[in-house]
């Protein structure tokens, strides 16, 4: 297998929230930072999907926390627009930047205003309180 089929493996078994073949690719040194046709990494796919636990072990990976899409979300980001509390928690006790904007401008504790209401918009008061406490 070459090494850009290992990256792209990585790619989706973070989607599907396999936690387990995460770390086992994550041993054998599978590049983290490989963004796929998308411009997503495995983060980002991770997130998109709330597959927390997958998450946790790429931060845990030393992934960049703070890794950006093509249209400039973070991580943190994403989760707050899915409204993933349990994510956004080790996203921010990895030092996630809460005061990152994505292309509108937007920062996660008032964006997706359009699309769908940021954390303050939604009350979700468990984002709300996180963010506002960093």
């Amino acid at each position: 297998m070459k090494y850009g089929d290992w990256s792209m493996l990585l790619h989706h078994t973070a989607r599907g929230g396999h936690v387990q073949v995460v770390e086992a690719l994550l041993k054998v040194c599978v590049a983290l930072g490989v963004k796929n046709g998308d411009k997503e990494t495995p983060q980002h796919l991770a997130v998109m999907g709330g597959h927390t636990t997958v998450v946790v072990a790429l931060l845990v990976a030393v992934v960049e926390v703070d890794v950006a899409s093509e249209n400039q979300q973070t991580l943190l980001c994403m989760a707050v627009d899915g409204l993933l509390t349990d994510t956004v928690r080790h996203l921010l006790d990895y030092d996630a930047a809460v005061n990152a904007t994505d292309v509108g401008k937007w920062t996660p504790l008032h964006m997706r205003h359009v699309q769908r209401l940021g954390a303050a918009a939604c009350g979700s008061y468990g984002c709300c309180r996180m963010l506002a406490w960093r």
